[in-house]
């Protein structure tokens, strides 16, 4: 009866046999087959006379793949892919040679078998290779005692027993699912079950297939799935097997968009491929997956698209699954949460996590901080270690700091060994202090490798609150630093110890904001980089900080779609000078990270060699969960050779290179520190239950994150800021002194706004043509004088990448653009999104457009003015001119803007470098020589510092101050003014105002 049906089964699959001969159905569980202790894999295409045995490891490519048939007699037909479904495995009864050593099984046309063959095969159990996965026999011709065997390194014969070489091992490789409301069903929906968050498959041979999007915003059309970007905008839509043995190693499916051609959503590929809306469908086919999961982003609105013909292809992991230990065990009655770890100067590792009495964050109650350590990378862990001064006491009341702590954050000094540990402390929670009660800040020392510390130091009012009350920024009455690791800086020692960075968070009663702190004396006292009236990062959540390979600082922030950047660059590292760029979201970048939680996670920059052609380079590498909600925490890396990499925010938070999927179950914060050995320790999050989770270490080579693309870089002295870095700072810096001093001594005359008319002014993108309300006016906004009159690109649909909204110009009758043109942005009225960038392009048919400068605006207050310029290349004007917004401070995507105008520029006759042109073309030669340097040395520097000081000292010794004319009118810039009116500008040499 069994055999019936599985023949039953096999016609099903297959139907007819013409059917059969057109290619392979869905469903066929595809295995290899490997023989002998040498784990050869069976190869073939069908074309061979004799199957070679000369590889032990298999891409799944269709030459390896086979397929078992069983038969009514109890014996098997066996299929391979690649010589197609008319060809089956036979060999010849007659067995030549040595005990069969020359009777070659092989494929043959099953319509055409040769005279004296035999086609099917008996399967017994065997023993001798015990394999980790699949099932073992011998494999007889039918009827016979001939094994199969390796003979020579052929697959031939043993007429007269069976040993380990006649042993075969048929593993599963490769399956093919339809998805579909027939082939699964809905298993996570809403009460009422018509949205759902996931399908999964009722075929669970080898393993489920799942679609999911972390919230319900799934139905059918048809019978097929559609998915929506739901009330936030956007949701990643994954593909996933239910068992970290299995990979989804392709999928293909016929796109449609609900709104058809109207639809403003993208669906976006893990590869960055983007697909919009259109009326027909599109084809979409991935391959070459290696990862449990395969994860889409639908990002721009809550907008549908259906997976039409979806079949998504699983098969067996190749990947060594790597050694782990479970360093805080969350079995237990109170859970585990946050961990921290650091490695001492003696390698011992030292883990910390939260054991929340609680089951919630700190502020509520008692939570203690938990230690382990470990002396061999974590292969083997010693005991749990309960610090009384790290124990809470469940005291609530007002002033308590010993109520609780959690949120570890940890650092060993690497010449002393020393370390420290800080974390949240006390009470209330976060979000519900005020500036007399909040949330502290907890510091321990251990000079013992993690034995035992000291009594806790509260820094928070010292160093954090009462710097506040002086700033800018005003009293905040909540504040934490980012768990996990406490950076110390690699090039910048003061004193005794080398730079600490942290990064910590802010609440004001209304918004959260990120901070950088330093400490130059291992945390005895602590210092804002770049001060707190401003944050780098307003509205940030949970941060990082790492210094990159130039010794600049970056910060990383969690954001439930990524991560947000921002880079303090210095002008003196010893003395922390410097400023902030401006935030940018890695969601809203190129080939960006993209997250479907709210998780932090870690971010590292590491010297490696990249072995395809040996070239030294810098990796950043960033944690954080990539699957739908808090699952599969994954390592992206970023290759930082080419500076440009990483010169801004913008640039880092795009283009990164790949991942490693670290764990393929529920997993959420995660961080790490540096082995001995030049590995990272990774401790995670894992397996979430009970209000916690359990956390997990392991230890994980550069090799396995970058699938062997890169090693670590053994000869790097990572400690030593390189001379060329060095020197390239220092020319940074002299650049800006030698520009402004240039630009100081130049007068403009700056002619009408070039923009007469709004008819001059196109965009696509508008919110009054492509939303459902208004927001904002026209284009003629713009030009109108009025900073509380704005336009606004179309934000309805949620974020979108950044670049991708713009606004044309078309030159006014009289006049195409040509020479400097002047960029003026005024931001609207209110403390609103602002563009901080623009990559300006230009044609003169409307059409072909090339991009012609990257401008960097200025973050103006509201219903201020930001301005920069660009040059349009001596000889080239442009009718057209596009400025395609590549930045804003809350990188969203879409803009709004209350004025944009430009202006064409030229030098005053009578400013200091018109009437000493010598000297000016002196300077400006000796800075466009310093803009060509890539690897800077001292001798660039001191001619850069020559040329300026030259330049400087003529100024100074001219004795005859060089005035304008009566009749000239300038701004406070310096630039000639024609028809001023309604503002401040200097006339003979005083202040008026018009």
């Amino acid at each position: 009866m069994k055999k019936s049906l599985l023949l039953a089964l096999f016609a099903l699959i297959f139907g007819t046999m013409s059917a059969m001969a057109e290619g392979w159905p869905n469903g066929i569980k595809w295995e290899t087959m490997q023989i002998s202790a040498g784990g050869f894999y069976l190869h073939t295409d069908g074309t061979d006379s004799k199957i070679a045995l000369n590889q032990n490891t298999t891409t799944f490519s269709e030459n390896d793949l086979w397929y078992r048939v069983a038969n009514e007699d109890g014996s098997y037909t066996i299929y391979n892919k690649a010589a197609g479904p008319d060809m089956v495995l036979a060999a010849s009864k007659t067995m030549s040679g040595t005990t069969g050593g020359s009777t070659f099984p092989h494929m043959v046309a099953k319509d055409d078998v040769p005279s004296g063959y035999i086609t099917t095969w008996d399967l017994k159990s065997a023993s001798n290779l015990l394999p980790e996965f699949g099932e073992e026999f011998y494999v007889y011709e039918h009827g016979t005692t001939y094994a199969m065997n390796n003979r020579d390194n052929y697959l031939a014969f043993w007429s007269t027993g069976q040993d380990a070489g006649s042993s075969v091992v048929f593993a599963f490789a490769e399956k093919t699912y339809e998805i579909n409301n027939t082939t699964g069903g809905w298993t996570a929906t809403n009460a009422n079950g018509n949205w759902a968050s996931n399908w999964a498959s009722t075929d669970t041979d080898p393993t489920t297939v799942n679609v999911n999007c972390g919230v319900n915003n799934m139905t059918y059309t048809n019978g097929f799935i559609t998915g929506y970007g739901g009330t936030a905008l956007s949701s990643n839509y994954s593909f996933l097997t239910s068992d970290s043995q299995y990979v989804v190693s392709g999928c293909s499916f016929d796109l449609t968009f609900v709104d058809g051609a109207s639809s403003i959503v993208t669906l976006t590929l893990e590869d960055g491929t983007a697909y919009k809306g259109s009326a027909e469908a599109q084809h979409v086919e991935v391959s070459g997956g290696k990862n449990q999961s395969y994860t889409m982003l639908l990002a721009g609105g809550n907008k549908g698209i259906t997976f039409e013909n979806l079949t998504i292809t699983v098969q067996r992991s190749m990947a060594a699954q790597l050694a782990s230990f479970k360093v805080f065990d969350n079995s237990g009655s109170i859970p585990y949460r946050i961990p921290s770890i650091c490695t001492t100067a003696k390698g011992t590792l030292v883990a910390a996590a939260d054991y929340r009495f609680t089951k919630a964050d700190i502020g509520g109650g008692r939570l203690d901080l938990h230690i382990r350590t470990s002396n061999d990378n974590g292969e083997t862990w010693n005991d749990i270690i309960t610090p009384e001064e790290m124990t809470g006491d469940g005291n609530t009341a007002v002033g308590n700091q010993k109520c609780g702590y959690g949120d570890p954050c940890t650092v060993a000094d690497r010449e002393t060994g020393r370390i420290m540990l800080t974390s949240c402390s006390g009470t209330p929670n976060f979000f519900q202090g005020s500036r007399t009660h909040h949330q502290g800040w907890a510091q321990w020392y251990s000079d013992d490798e993690g034995q035992t510390w000291t009594q806790p130091r509260y820094l928070e009012e010292e160093f954090i609150y009462s710097k506040f009350d002086k700033s800018k920024y005003g009293q905040i009455v909540g504040w934490f630093v980012g768990s996990g690791k406490i950076h110390q800086s690699r090039y910048t020692k003061v004193g005794d110890y080398y730079r600490l960075y942290c990064a910590g968070s802010s609440y004001n009663g209304s918004e959260t904001a990120n901070w950088a702190l330093y400490s130059d004396d291992f945390g005895q006292t602590w210092e804002f980089l770049g001060g707190c009236d401003a944050s780098p990062v307003p509205g940030g959540d949970e941060p990082k900080v790492e210094e990159l390979p130039n010794g600049n600082l970056v910060i990383s922030s969690r954001n439930t779609s990524g991560r947000y950047y921002n880079i303090f660059s210095f002008t003196n590292m010893d003395k922390a000078e410097g400023s902030w760029g401006t935030k940018s979201l890695s969601s809203s970048a190129v080939n960006g990270l993209h997250a479907d939680n709210g998780c932090n996670g870690e971010i590292q920059i590491l010297p490696v060699v990249r072995k395809e052609d040996g070239q030294k380079t810098w990796l950043v590498l960033q944690s954080l969960p990539r699957g739908s909600g808090r699952t599969n925490v994954s390592i992206y890396y970023k290759d930082l050779e080419d500076a440009t990499s990483y010169s801004t925010p913008a640039n880092l938070a795009k283009n990164w290179n790949g991942f490693y999927v670290v764990s393929r179950v529920t997993s959420a914060y995660s961080t790490w520190s540096m082995c001995h050995d030049h590995t990272l320790g990774f401790l995670y999050e894992e397996n979430s239950y009970n209000g916690g989770y359990d956390i997990v270490y392991k230890n994980i080579s550069i090799e396995t994150i970058t699938d062997d693309a890169y090693s670590y870089d053994t000869e790097a002295d990572p400690y030593t800021l390189p001379d060329n870095v060095k020197y390239s700072q220092q020319l940074e810096a002299l650049l800006k002194d030698a520009e402004k001093a240039y630009e100081d001594n130049n007068g403009y005359i700056v002619s009408d706004g070039l923009i007469e008319n709004a008819d001059q002014l196109s965009c696509p993108f508008g919110q009054n043509d492509l939303g459902s309300q208004t927001d904002g006016g026209g284009l003629e906004t713009l030009i109108d004088g009025n900073a509380s009159t704005y336009y606004h690109t179309y934000w309805g649909g949620g974020d979108v990448v950044n670049g991708t909204h713009y606004l044309d110009v078309e030159a006014p009758e009289t006049m195409d653009f040509a020479g400097t043109i002047l960029i003026k942005v005024t931001r609207r009225a209110v403390a609103n999104d602002h563009v901080t960038q623009f990559a300006v392009c230009a044609c003169n048919d409307g059409e072909s457009y090339d991009e012609i400068a990257m401008v960097d605006l200025d973050n103006a207050t509201s219903g201020a003015k930001a301005e920069a310029q660009f040059d349009i290349e001596k000889g080239e004007s442009y009718h057209y001119l596009r400025f395609i917004v590549t930045n804003t401070t809350n990188s969203r995507g879409y803009w709004h803007m209350a004025e944009f105008q430009l202006y064409s520029t030229q030098i005053d006759e009578h400013c200091f470098n018109a009437v000493n042109p010598e000297a000016a073309a002196a300077l400006a030669a000796a800075i466009e020589a310093a803009k060509e340097v890539t690897n800077a040395s001292q001798e660039d520097v001191d001619a850069l510092q020559s040329a300026l000081d030259a330049y400087n000292n003529l100024v100074v010794g001219i004795n005859t101050v060089i005035r304008p004319s009566t009749t000239a009118t300038y701004d406070l810039s310096g630039r000639r003014v024609r028809n001023a009116s309604n503002g401040l500008f200097i006339e003979n040499g005083k202040k008026v105002i018009r």
